[in-house]
């Protein structure tokens, strides 16, 4: 079963970053380089928002009762095309859109 509250903790940590990300990129671009905080703060944010997109799609494909993703892009194809994945015989049952 998914567990909504922990898709929508991960939806606010993915927002908080988007909005620093979108102060962040109006900094004059010589300020923005020789700051080593304002760089820092900036990779911290992309790879939180990244690991917050990870933790959703795993959640949900083990929410699922998917196969495994073995690789980062897998989980996403998951989501977007979860057929590819099943077993023949689960297909009809747990196929998203049949």
């Amino acid at each position: 079963m998914i567990d909504r509250e922990l898709i929508e903790s991960k939806i606010d940590i993915i927002m908080k970053n988007l909005e620093y990300l979108e102060e962040i990129k109006n900094i004059d671009i010589e300020d923005f380089l020789g700051s080593f905080e304002k760089k820092q703060a900036t990779k911290h944010s992309l790879q939180e928002v990244i690991e917050a997109f990870l933790d959703i799609a795993n959640h949900m494909i083990s929410s699922e009762g998917w196969p495994r993703a073995e690789t980062y892009t897998e989980m996403f194809e998951h989501l977007c095309c979860p057929c590819k994945f099943l077993k023949e015989s689960d297909e009809e049952e747990n196929c998203i859109g049949t």
